[in-house]
């Protein structure tokens, strides 16, 4: 109720309604230093409404995703849950690929090759013609053992990771964290993704599917408003619609993007405490909100009477009240 001094009676007590500083949704990235002196990184993805989803590095350069601040699982395996099944498929969307062929036995390109190949990183499983398991795994590093695996198989072409962009010296948060990944396609990264939100229950394939569609990509349970959607697009230098207030892939991907920049040290972090990443909450929004609440809690009391109410005896609507 609206008193005549300006002020209002919220469930009995006289209150001012006055606008208030907030953090703004969107994405956020921040550090801390390790006790061993290794930074670490962390990006945060806060909405309007819906869970909270946190991406952080570990000391073993590993990349992890945390939902709603539950267990930890490999950032890899939301990769597979959007679509992204297989391990060549994800280091692709990260890392330069380049084919090489494999040379006649006895060539000087032969010889060169098999000095240049030791320590190169595979890009794509490799296969035996009459074998169904790959001998060579994607984001497996190229020992002497595996290199004459590969020269002596008939395999005419390989794919490797771009040379200069990684080496064995030199860690990559995504290779890392595909060998840390327990899931291999997206039934079991879908399923896992249902074991850590809803523990005890067996899922099957369409419920844990649906179950991950509602929890990123659901107007109804998530939303980033227009603000949100403004900052992600210009964090990110991403094109989505405005009006497009869910998540979407291109933002799961630009993220860890940005995570292996900061990680490489061409990214930098975000000063959450900075007016640019705060915005303001106006009266209007604030009394919808309380509006809102209380709408709910009728809703639910009135479906809680109609459900005790004798069915043989209509409730009116003073019954009701």
């Amino acid at each position: 109720m609206l008193t005549s001094q300006g002020t209002y009676l919220l469930n009995g007590a006289e209150r001012d309604i006055v606008s208030q500083l907030h953090r703004t949704p969107g994405v956020f990235y921040s550090d801390e230093i390790h006790p061993n002196g290794r930074r670490l990184f962390r990006s945060r993805i806060l909405p309007y409404r819906g869970s909270w989803v946190e991406f952080t590095t570990d000391i073993n350069n590993i990349l992890y995703l945390h939902i709603d601040r539950k267990r930890k699982q490999p950032a890899s395996m939301l990769l597979r849950a959007l679509g992204f099944q297989t391990n060549e498929e994800i280091i692709e969307l990260f890392h330069e690929v380049e084919k090489v062929k494999i040379p006649k036995p006895g060539t000087k390109k032969y010889k060169t090759l098999e000095e240049d190949l030791e320590g190169r990183i595979l890009a794509g499983d490799v296969f035996r013609a009459d074998e169904e398991e790959p001998f060579g795994k994607a984001g497996a590093v190229i020992d002497a053992l595996l290199r004459e695996a590969l020269l002596t198989s008939g395999v005419k072409e390989i794919k490797l990771v771009a040379a200069g962009e990684v080496t064995l010296n030199e860690p990559s948060l995504i290779l890392n964290t595909l060998r840390k990944d327990p899931s291999r396609n997206q039934d079991e990264a879908l399923r896992r993704f249902y074991s850590l939100l809803r523990p005890g229950d067996p899922p099957n394939e369409e419920v844990a599917r649906a179950l991950f569609e509602r929890l990123f990509f659901n107007e109804k349970r998530y939303d980033l408003a227009e603000v949100g959607r403004y900052k992600m697009n210009r964090r990110l230098g991403l094109d989505v619609d405005p009006k497009t207030t869910t998540l979407t892939p291109a933002d799961f991907l630009a993220i860890i993007h940005e995570m292996i920049g900061m990680f490489l040290g061409r990214s930098d972090i975000d000063d959450i405490d900075h007016f640019g990443n705060r915005r303001i909450r106006s009266v209007g929004e604030l009394l919808a909100n309380q509006f809102s609440v209380g709408l709910s809690r009728m809703a639910r009391i009135i479906k809680e009477r109609m459900n005790l109410a004798d069915k043989e005896k209509p409730m009116s609507p003073a019954d009701l009240v």
